[in-house]
């Protein structure tokens, strides 16, 4: 994800009236030439990253316990999420049960 001095660059580069080429954009900006293509055409929105400051202090906060299982966690329970989603997979699965196709045929 780009940072948000990263958008601005990109859109101050593609607002100048004798603008490089987007090739050019994602080389002085140091990001990808589709990030520059989506941002001039609009399919990319302008929200950004916050920067690393809300990373590391998630990372230097003591760790918790999961509610679920117990790990100790400073993010998310991965392991957690990974067992709820397959739980929901399967359930849904058992409500909505594929029809084997007809195999009889009208004669």
């Amino acid at each position: 994800m780009l940072t948000r001095e990263q958008v601005d660059a990109v859109i101050r580069l593609l607002a100048d009236p004798d603008r490089p080429s987007n090739r050019k954009i994602a080389e002085l900006v140091g990001v990808s030439r589709q990030s520059v293509n989506r941002l001039a055409s609009g399919r990319r929105g302008l929200h950004a990253r916050e920067d690393a400051v809300v990373d590391q202090a998630v990372d230097e906060a003591p760790p918790r316990k999961c509610p679920r299982c117990g790990c100790l966690r400073r993010r998310r329970c991965v392991r957690c999420d990974a067992e709820a989603y397959a739980r929901r997979e399967r359930d849904r699965k058992r409500r909505n049960p594929v029809a084997p196709p007809n195999r009889c045929s009208a004669r």
